[in-house]
């Protein structure tokens, strides 16, 4: 990423992801800043890279999400008869 001035939305692995380059550009010695989101507001990471975003820091901040943290969570069922263990 070297050179590259221009924000990097991904995900890498499953996980989502807002990398910011440094302010005075990037280069091979830019230090790195990670940051995760909380369960509670900003609850993706280009909200919390909104929320919280480090101008002024000579530094890639990289802003990760929690895979599926933005959707609603599932109701486990209960295991059908044919998963339950049977007596011995």
């Amino acid at each position: 990423m070297t050179g590259t001035s221009e924000v990097v939305v991904d995900v890498a692995a499953g996980v989502p992801f807002v990398a910011v380059p440094p302010d005075g550009g990037a280069r091979p010695e830019s230090p790195t800043v990670l940051a995760w989101h909380l369960l509670d507001a900003p609850r993706t990471e280009r909200a919390f890279a909104s929320a919280l975003p480090l101008q002024g820091l000579d530094a890639w901040r990289v802003y990760f999400g929690l895979p599926l943290s933005d959707r609603p969570a599932r109701r486990r069922r209960p295991a059908s008869r044919s998963m339950r263990s049977k007596p011995a």
